[in-house]
């Protein structure tokens, strides 16, 4: 018959028990694992980096077109300079600057005292002439005058009719009236000057089209046609465009190489004055051929001199990721764009703003 002994603890040759050291080991394991499962939870519960917020751009469509921008001064039409034909002190100015008038409104007065005085002597003596020539065709009917008297009593009184129009007409030049609607541009003398005959007085610019001119280059003045559009800015008065229209091409070129090209100004802003600047911008053919165009405020340049922009990838509720491309980049066009012919595609979206604190595979928010 066996008999079942009892459990032993295994022993070595030195007779030491092998048991406990085992069990040490067990637990060993155990608290390592605890303590790298506990180093994970608190690794895995840390806060990631805040996302960099950023201003994208869709790259549009390559276009084979570029902006060139010109600069000029603003005309007004119909400007005119008024003055007094008659000399004298101008003892009532009504115009005021910037108000539009109509045609025929009283504008400034002169002291015509003396010419009125003038006026009265004149009218008197056109009236003792024509008098005088009644008696006469009367005499000579009769035959108690000769012809030669009745002759001299015509011319008589057609110079003291000629006299006596003059004399008007000098009255009233002394009051200064607009020649047609528009507005007050200068008011170059106050009351109470002494002015000459002839002096400039006022200018005034009438309401119809502002007008801009400009210098063109010969390179590109054959694609600049008579109704070609343009847009226009005169930034003292706003950065909203005016939209204008080739009016006027000229056929002769200037010293300096250019064409002048007329532009009229379409519902430019009543605050526009003559002699203002302003700049104007037309579309070309691009003679370096199609390229796409981003905000200048994409590109950046890298230590050797090298462009790239950042695009951005795998972009999924507004959050995305930035990655380097570098790009060949043409001239600058309209708007603050720069064109680049190469590096991005139509549809790729790049960042405008915050493109200089970035690194490449970094996280985004759009």
């Amino acid at each position: 018959m066996n008999h079942t002994q009892p459990a032993r603890s295994s022993t070595d040759k030195a007779g030491t028990s092998i048991q406990p050291v085992h069990d040490h080991l067990v637990m060993l394991v155990v608290f390592v694992s605890i303590f790298v499962a506990s180093c994970s939870k608190k690794s895995s519960s840390l806060p990631e980096p805040p996302l960099r917020p950023v201003i994208t751009q869709i790259v549009a469509d390559v276009v084979g077109t570029e902006t060139r921008t010109f600069t000029g001064v603003i005309e007004a039409s119909g400007l005119a300079t008024l003055g007094f034909e008659v000399p004298g002190r101008i003892i009532e100015m009504i115009a005021v600057e910037g108000r539009t008038y109509r045609q025929g409104d009283v504008l400034a007065i002169l002291d015509v005292a003396n010419l009125e005085a003038d006026l009265s002597r004149a009218e008197a003596e056109a009236l003792k002439a024509n008098e005088e020539l009644k008696r006469t065709d009367q005499l000579f009917a009769s035959s108690n005058a000769s012809r030669a008297q009745f002759d001299s009593a015509i011319a008589a009184q057609l110079g003291a009719d000629a006299s006596l129009r003059i004399a008007r007409k000098k009255v009233a030049d002394g009051t200064l009236t607009m020649p047609y609607d528009g507005v007050i541009e200068d008011v170059l003398l106050d009351e109470q000057s002494v002015v000459a005959q002839g002096a400039q007085v006022l200018t005034i610019q009438g309401k119809g089209a502002m007008r801009l001119d400009i210098g063109v280059p010969a390179e590109v003045i054959s694609e600049v046609k008579v109704g070609k559009l343009a847009t226009v800015k005169v930034t003292s008065i706003s950065e909203k465009p005016i939209q204008a229209k080739v009016r006027k091409v000229s056929p002769q070129a200037l010293k300096n190489g250019t064409y002048v090209v007329n532009l009229d100004l379409v519902s430019a802003p009543t605050e526009i004055r003559g002699g203002m600047d302003a700049e104007a911008q037309m579309d070309f053919v691009n003679p370096r051929g199609k390229a796409v165009h981003v905000e200048s405020a994409a590109i950046v340049g890298s230590a050797d001199s090298n462009s790239y922009v950042w695009v951005v990838t795998n972009t999924s509720q507004n959050v995305g990721v930035v990655k380097k491309h570098p790009v060949t980049i043409g001239a600058q066009s309209g708007e603050g764009e720069m064109e680049v012919s190469d590096g991005l595609a139509p549809g790729d979206e790049v960042v405008t703003r915050g493109a200089h604190r970035l690194t490449d595979g970094q996280r985004v928010k759009l």
